[in-house]
């Protein structure tokens, strides 16, 4: 069992952040080997630039977890 936080440099430009954060993913689904991999829907939000980076973070979770065979829920 884990807990941590993936953390990306603001000053990056977007496809970099992405680029990190799918190898931090693949890395942590090959250690821990999950059956099901939960994420968070996004929800519309005020600022619309947060929620679309979120929500491009939230797709690359679930592509990366189903690539790995995982089974992946959304709540």
């Amino acid at each position: 069992m884990g807990i941590g936080v993936l953390r990306t440099s603001p000053q990056d430009p977007l496809p970099q952040r992405l680029a990190e954060l799918q190898a931090e993913l693949k890395a942590l689904i090959a250690e821990f080997r999950p059956a099901v991999v939960a994420v968070e829907r996004v929800f519309f939000q005020v600022n619309v630039r947060t929620a679309m980076s979120v929500g491009q973070a939230s797709g690359l979770a679930m592509a990366e977890a189903a690539a790995a065979g995982c089974e992946v829920a959304q709540y």
